[in-house]
């Protein structure tokens, strides 16, 4: 996202992405947690 903030600002750019709809996929993890989750997945 930073990179195309930084895109949008330059004057030479053809297109500009309209960054007010962007999110963060999964952006709160817990690995420790997670890890096993697979494992159970995959017996399921």
């Amino acid at each position: 996202t930073y990179k195309m903030h930084v895109e949008n600002q330059s004057p030479q750019v053809k297109v500009k992405i309209n960054l007010k709809g962007m999110t963060i996929g999964d952006g709160l993890t817990d690995p420790v947690n997670q890890y096993m989750y697979g494992d159970f997945l995959y017996q399921v």
